[in-house]
């Protein structure tokens, strides 16, 4: 009898068991339709395994007939973060939009998510990721050239929120983070640029020969596909070039004329001041960036550029440079932008 009555517990035990895990808040479904019926998008959340404390939700993609996306991790968080706690409003912004939020749409300011399409092909599925537990959207069919604006929670409810996003095609996903918001006349907004490369794979050694006359940017002087990347880049390329002006990096081959060498924080440095160089090049667009003031030449006027520059390193050393550049983009990141027509960084006329 004691047997059977432990047999009887152990039974009820298991049951009660899997009983709870049927209602848990972790597992879950949501099924839902474009507007005009474009796209069915189903969501699965599944409680962890026994040697696991993560929830995944897997996502499935449906467009007609055919499954277009499958992403087995699209929500990987510890249980404490359920993905129906930190998403538990969804809606279509348009037949082409889904959105996940924990807010309602009606509580969204004027700051904004820009997303542009450089790329030469069209962009089947997207995923834009807003803070570390704000919005998530998903973005399908957008066509090269197109631009989507994205009305998002204020940023000052996540101190400089992260914006990451994940671009599928060829059944892989590829990941990138967008930096630099920008300060606008009603809030602020973000670029994220797919299709042009991620800050890191631009490798400034790869720059080519810099032409002597110009700046790296004037294409009648300078055909840099590096540059160009970078600008394309836009504001979020400064910091990056800032990151690497202490690279010793050695360059090989020819880069700049009557240069002994050239590094690679040469190469971020000379690039960061042309980038705030006016068309004229006589003049900078902020003060106390122009090479001979910035690296206090005097009234030596026989020193060759490289000399100057070399002076400076051996007097204050290459991090000297890095730190003044970084304490003039805090000062001036969120008053400059590229202007097309100077074809360079200058501030905004407010």
């Amino acid at each position: 009898m004691k047997v059977r009555s432990r047999l009887k517990y152990v039974v009820v035990t298991l049951l009660l068991t899997v009983s709870c895990l049927s209602y848990s808040p972790l597992n879950f479904n949501i099924d839902t339709v474009s507007p005009r019926n474009t796209y069915h998008i189903k969501l699965e959340g599944r409680e962890p395994s026994l040697t696991s404390s993560v929830q995944k939700v897997k996502l499935t993609v449906f467009k007609g007939a055919e499954t277009i996306l499958v992403d087995d991790e699209f929500y990987r968080e510890e249980v404490d973060h359920p993905f129906l706690k930190e998403f538990p409003a969804y809606d279509w912004i348009n037949d082409s939009i889904l959105r996940f939020a924990n807010v309602k749409p009606a509580q969204r300011s004027a700051d904004k998510i820009v997303v542009v399409n450089n790329g030469k092909e069209r962009v089947s599925s997207l995923k834009v990721e807003y803070g570390s537990f704000g919005e998530k959207f998903l973005i399908f069919d957008l066509a090269t050239g197109a631009k989507v604006e994205l009305q998002v929670l204020s940023s000052n409810q996540y101190p400089n929120p992260n914006v990451s996003y994940t671009v599928y095609a060829n059944r892989r996903s590829s990941k990138d983070m967008a930096t630099g918001w920008q300060k606008t006349g009603a809030g602020s907004e973000i670029l994220v640029a797919i299709g042009t490369p991620a800050l890191t794979e631009i490798d400034l050694a790869t720059i080519g020969a810099i032409a002597p006359k110009g700046r790296v940017q004037d294409a009648e002087y300078n055909q840099l596909p590096l540059v160009d990347q970078l600008i394309a880049r836009g504001r979020e390329s400064i910091p990056y070039l800032i990151s690497k002006l202490d690279d010793e990096t050695k360059l090989e081959g020819h880069v700049v004329d009557y240069w002994d060498e050239v590094r690679v924080a040469d190469v971020a440095l000379i690039i960061l001041t042309d980038f705030f160089t006016d068309h004229s090049g006589q003049n900078t667009t902020i003060p106390g960036v122009g090479w001979d003031q910035f690296l206090e030449r005097g009234g030596n006027t026989d020193l060759t550029s490289e000399q100057v520059l070399r002076n400076y390193i051996s007097k204050h050393g290459r991090s000297k440079i890095k730190q003044r550049w970084q304490q003039i983009w805090e000062k001036y990141r969120d008053k400059i932008e590229w202007d097309e027509t100077e074809r360079g960084f200058a501030q905004k006329v407010m």
